[in-house]
Parts: C-alpha cells; sequence; structure tokens
C-alpha cells in the first residue's frame, strides 16, 4: 500500500500548515510511523477504515446518523426484506456487534423486525420513516464519497476499490481454508 501517507500523528484530523505551526512532512507508510506497523494488513485496513469511517460520520452528521447506520439501512432497504444472519454474512459484521447496531435503528424507527417462516429467524425492513431517513442521506453520502474521489483522483479511486475487494476475498478465502491454527514452530 505505498499510496498510503501519515503526518505521524495519531490526530486523525487533517494536517495543516497554517496558524504557524511548523508541518511534519507526510512519511509513506512503509516508513515507521508512531505505532502503527507499515507491514501489517490488519493495522492499516483498520486505520483506513476507521479515518474513512471518520469521514463519512462528520458528513452524515448533521442528519443525527452513523456511517455504520447508513451502511446497514442502504443493504437493508435495497434487499426489501433480509434477514439478520445474510447481513452479518454479506457485511462482515459480527452478529453481536449487527444486533446493538440493529436495536439502535429499531428505537429510531427506522427499521423493523418480523420473524421469518422459521420463527428463529429475524427479518429485517426499512420503515418509511427510515426510506425517508436515507432519501435524506444520500446527497450527504455522495458529498462523502465525491470527497474521497477528488483526494484520490478517478484512477485512484478504482485502484482502491479494486485493492479493498481483492484484500476482502483474499481475508475470505484465509478464514474458509480450515487450516489448523496451530502455534508457529520456533525453527534453529
Amino acid at each position: 500500500m505505498s499510496g498510503f501517507y501519515s503526518n505521524g500523528s495519531n490526530n486523525s484530523e487533517p494536517h495543516s500548515t497554517n496558524g504557524g505551526s511548523k508541518s511534519r512532512p507526510l512519511v509513506p507508510a512503509g516508513d515507521k510511523c508512531g505505532a502503527l506497523d507499515p507491514d501489517c494488513a490488519c493495522s492499516l485496513t483498520r486505520r483506513a477504515a476507521r479515518t474513512v469511517t471518520q469521514l463519512y460520520d462528520v458528513v452524515l452528521a448533521p442528519l443525527g446518523m452513523k456511517a455504520t447506520q447508513f451502511v446497514l439501512l442502504r443493504a437493508i432497504s435495497e434487499t426489501g426484506k433480509i434477514a439478520q444472519w445474510q447481513l452479518s454474512k454479506d457485511l462482515s459484521i459480527a452478529v453481536e456487534t449487527l444486533t446493538r447496531r440493529l436495536a439502535t435503528m429499531r428505537r429510531a424507527g427506522w427499521i423493523e423486525l418480523h420473524s421469518g417462516s422459521d420463527r428463529r429467524e429475524h427479518l429485517y425492513i426499512t420503515t418509511p420513516r427510515g426510506r425517508e431517513q436515507l432519501e435524506r442521506a444520500l446527497p450527504y453520502w455522495h458529498r462523502a464519497q465525491e470527497r474521497l474521489r477528488e483526494q484520490l483522483g478517478e484512477d485512484g479511486w478504482k485502484e482502491t476499490q479494486a485493492c479493498l475487494d481483492r484484500l476482502a476475498l483474499a481475508a475470505e478465502k484465509s478464514l474458509t481454508a480450515r487450516v489448523k491454527n496451530l502455534p508457529p514452530t520456533m525453527d534453529a
């Protein structure tokens, strides 16, 4: 991920040189930058995910909505009706985490819970209020998308999407490989 840069601080705010403060140069992710391990795919992707989520949270804030809620509301709305296990699988969200997020959205009146043919199956649908919230949120979401697209450029945008898809697929394949997770051997 040689295109990833950091100013070496833990501050997620954009780095500014105005106000008379000295700016630290951006360093390539391959160089040591604070607590971040530049060779750890987990550290790098979690950092990117948190930063991107912060952008979407800031942009969606006027609506009282978080990026995670937008993603779930949109996914539920697009499917019409979806089982919780399927949503968990499709979005790679732990069931426990998903349960908490969906409960918050139910309290907001954006989604409803229904029983499936098997009473143990939980099916979610969007409510009229949820569809309204989604319609209000779409222009804000587009604004966040455009900000990222502008920073990356069109080629960078497409490369990032392709890279993230490949990374997710590789991780999914690694999870399903069912290789025994034994402690590493210490070679002499």
